[in-house]
């Protein structure tokens, strides 16, 4: 699961340079309907049961095809760049 960043305060200079949602957490429990107990890093000093609408089920990649392979390092005068 994600966790939505939108009610959490963090230490980036502007909201807009706030990360939209937080790495992949493991939900410990469900608490009755509408809210989830998670793992939180142990950096973040804050209460780890969160409402239902925070918390967003993490989708791996939607488009497999779409990763591209690094191009192949150009060889001049002998070296590789």
């Amino acid at each position: 699961m994600l966790l939505l960043s939108c009610s959490i305060n963090t230490t980036r200079p502007s909201k807009k340079l706030h990360y939209k949602k937080i790495r992949p957490l493991k939900i410990l429990a469900k608490i009755g309907t509408s809210a989830y107990k998670v793992t939180l890093p142990p950096s973040m000093a804050i209460q780890n049961t969160f409402y239902n609408s925070l918390v967003k089920l993490f989708q791996d990649n939607q488009f497999p095809l779409h990763i591209k392979e690094p191009p192949p390092s150009i060889n001049i005068e002998g070296e590789d760049e």
